[in-house]
């Protein structure tokens, strides 16, 4: 077993982990081989390093044209002593010179739309996808409609020759940045810029995301190109049925096809960002998740999910109080004692795949009724905090640990490496069991998990299609 412990705060980009990435899509990978991925337009690789260090099995490659920026990325990794990643110099306008695996990458992610491509978002989403298996999936952010970016863009334009080093701008504009602070405190898009970090000041105000975009332009791009819609990132947050909208007009955006209904939300909302997901048009999103097939379902723990426990040490003894869940930047959930709280105890340490069986068997050992059972893993899998990585990528991760642990009994040292194969089957095993415990409920928590499910995966409600 390996525990990674961080020292350091990080906030990772959306999508980060590559299988719940590829989860998202209806094709899965076929060929047995480490999952490859490519970032392009990479600056630095800031976003991709902290990547690669928590996916140690999943091959990273950082595209990018400035070979200053790229000399700077290596440098980072091999101090880190990184052997998952590489760094290639390209031209982002055509992606001439990227040297691409034969069968093609798994994953790409982009930041952004270079100034430089040729066709517009159109024909660079285009050029990516072309580097991709039939299967592979592509991770957009791009900055939204927002005044804020433009006014920053505008602010720190100047201040450095273009033809400058990548850190020599860099503190050029936040120099810039500092005075316009001290100059006008109040000022709120002063403030926000101040307080990002290097690499997101970068990919935000300086790299190439300088084209500003909504989502019709996205919508129209992905039709010119021949690509689908897989899913927002944050489907929730493109959720018109939160706008709280009045009968006749909810009744209306219900009728809209899907891009109309997210530009909806995009009018209410404005969204600095526009975080989404698609794929080749022979792929799609992934089936909706069949309650009537859990217990041959495997799961893995949502990456973004993280767990706190609320307990109380005593003499010989520790009583645990309750237990807050969270997925990325949302508010923490507090858990009631409920069947749902039984399975989060469990998963808190789930670091393997499960199937749905080991899930229900464990909270029905706790005492739920198996209705009650089935129902608290379906809410907990349309609240993203369990999702269903394709059975190929269990099949291999099991395959890899069981050759890892046999070729390590002889000298009791387990190294879980890179995954090879996916031939083998593994026997379910059981989940760790939940702690004893009785957690009590805050008086008055945002949200609390132990009601059916609101949210849902109905693709016209936003855009999500996991649950």
């Amino acid at each position: 077993m390996t525990i990674q412990v961080s020292h350091e705060s990080i906030t990772m980009r959306d999508g980060f982990d590559a299988r719940l990435l590829l989860s998202y899509g209806r094709l899965s990978r076929s060929v047995p081989r480490s999952v490859q991925v490519v970032e392009v337009g990479c600056s630095t690789g800031v976003d991709l390093i902290h990547q690669a260090s928590l996916q140690p099995e999943v091959l990273f490659t950082g595209v990018d044209g400035s070979e200053a920026a790229i000399k700077e990325a290596r440098a980072a990794a091999a101090e880190k002593g990184l052997g998952n990643i590489e760094f290639q110099v390209a031209d982002l306008s055509n992606l001439e010179g990227l040297e691409v695996p034969e069968l093609g990458y798994d994953a790409a992610y982009i930041s952004g739309l270079p100034t430089c491509a040729q066709g517009g978002l159109a024909g660079f989403l285009e050029n990516v996808a072309s580097t991709l298996a039939p299967h592979g999936l592509i991770s957009v952010t791009l900055p939204g409609r927002r005044q804020h970016f433009s006014k920053v863009i505008a602010a720190i334009e100047g201040s450095a020759k273009r033809s400058a080093p990548l850190r020599e701008r860099l503190e050029a504009a936040r120099d810039q940045i500092d005075r316009l602070v001290q100059d006008d405190p109040s000022c709120p898009d002063w403030r926000r810029a101040a307080l990002v970090d290097d690499a997101e000041f970068v990919d935000r105000y300086m790299g190439n995301t300088s084209a500003h975009l909504d989502v019709a332009e996205v919508f129209r791009a992905l039709e010119s190109a021949s690509l689908g819609f897989i899913r927002w990132h944050d489907a929730s947050a493109w959720n018109f049925e939160s706008l709280g909208l009045d009968r006749e007009e909810l009744e209306r955006v219900r009728s809209l096809p899907m891009a109309e209904q997210f530009r909806v939300v995009e009018e209410h909302l404005s969204p600095e960002t526009l975080s989404f997901v698609i794929g080749k048009a022979e792929n799609g999103p992934r089936e909706r998740f069949d309650l009537t097939k859990a217990g041959e379902t495997h799961f893995m723990v949502h990456p973004e999910a993280t767990f706190t426990i609320d307990c109380r040490n005593y003499w010989g003894s520790t009583h645990y109080e309750g237990l807050k869940v969270r997925r990325g930047n949302e508010e923490p959930v507090a858990v009631r004692p409920s069947p749902a709280l039984t399975a989060l105890f469990a998963l808190r340490d789930q670091r393997e795949p499960f199937s749905g069986l080991n899930l229900v068997e464990t909270m029905t050992a706790g005492g739920a009724e198996l209705e009650e059972a089935l129902m608290a893993l379906h809410q907990l899998v349309g609240l993203e905090l369990i999702y269903r990585p394709h059975e190929f990528d269990v099949a291999q991760f099991y395959s890899s640990l069981l050759r890892a642990r046999a070729s390590a009994a002889a000298s009791e040292h387990l190294d879980e490496g890179v995954i090879v194969t996916p031939s083998v089957k593994r026997e379910l095993d059981e989940i760790p069991q939940p702690l004893p415990a009785t957690p009590a409920a805050e008086e008055s928590p945002s949200r609390m998990i132990d009601e059916p499910l609101e949210a849902t995966s109905d693709t016209k409600s936003g855009g999500t299609y996991e649950s």
